[in-house]
């Protein structure tokens, strides 16, 4: 096909195909870069009802405007809050915690120029609170895993060696068995017998006064003999700290039990299952 109107001032360009030859019209885009364009560089550090945002700002920048929703809202929607601020940072308030959200920011360059677009979205998640007793999880509600993707519940959390091949030992919650259906929360160590696999609960209130006890519904392989040891930690991130409760560790079966475990007198806010291989595989 000819096509002889070409986008001055550009000249048409030639392709050959299946012994055809065909001149192309050059295409061209133009336009004008906004002289008031939205925030850039959005971060936000969550806290357990909001968060702290920074972002950089327009050259010519009044005062900024910046609202949030619920995750995947509309934008016309009403903002869960919102507010206006003269500086390049914000403190967000009043939201729930371990909650998904959208925020958006924009700039007013004054009265000539008026506001820029709101931004692109950024997502976020407050952080968690600590839980109250009594407390319940059975992990049935819980998005299923894989052994690259632990997805424990929200303010839970699962350590184990990073996840390299099927030699790897990994943790996840799982569809197949469970003492309540569909899901339970699987640990296997595979070939890794010198990794720790510990699943984490969330922050407690008060763990560690003397008065808190676990009950919970665990199984081991077919044959039995695998150990689950149950402790508590000071930092969730750190495996070092897990320190086992007296008389917290138990030597599995081949079938769910039922188990319960006093738990002493002491300063960790934190929960913990670290599962013992009693062989590979």
């Amino acid at each position: 096909r000819q096509d002889g109107t070409n986008i001055d001032p550009s000249t048409a360009a030639t392709i050959t195909a299946s012994g055809r030859t065909s001149n192309l019209a050059q295409i061209q885009f133009e336009a004008t870069l906004s002289d008031c364009p939205p925030p850039s560089n959005i971060s936000i550090t969550p806290s357990v009802d909001g968060g702290v945002v920074t972002w950089t700002g327009a050259a010519n920048g009044v005062d900024y405007s910046w609202k949030v929703l619920p995750n995947n809202a509309p934008l016309t929607d009403t903002p869960l809050a919102s507010g206006t601020v003269t500086g390049l940072t914000a403190t967000i308030t009043g939201l729930n915690p371990a909650t998904d959200y959208d925020l958006y920011v924009k700039v007013n360059c004054g009265t000539t120029i008026g506001e820029s677009f709101w931004s692109l979205r950024v997502d976020f998640t407050t952080g968690c609170a600590p839980i109250t007793t009594p407390f319940f999880q059975n992990f049935d509600t819980t998005p299923v895993g894989s052994s690259a993707n632990p997805s424990t519940p929200v303010c839970w959390s699962f350590l184990a060696p990073p996840y390299v091949d099927w030699d790897s030992g990994y943790g996840y919650t799982y569809q197949w068995t469970s003492y309540s259906s569909p899901h339970s929360f699987y640990i296997t160590n595979n070939y890794d017998t010198s990794g720790d696999f510990i699943l984490v609960g969330p922050e407690t209130v008060d763990l560690g006064n003397g008065t808190m006890q676990l009950r919970f519904y665990a199984q081991g392989d077919w044959d039995g003999g695998n150990q689950l040891i149950v402790g508590t930690m000071s930092d969730p991130a750190q495996a070092n700290t897990f320190t086992p409760i007296p008389n917290g560790t138990i030597t599995l079966t081949g079938s769910f039990g039922e188990y319960e475990v006093e738990i002493p007198a002491g300063t960790n806010d934190y929960f913990a299952f670290k599962y013992l291989p009693s062989a590979t595989y």
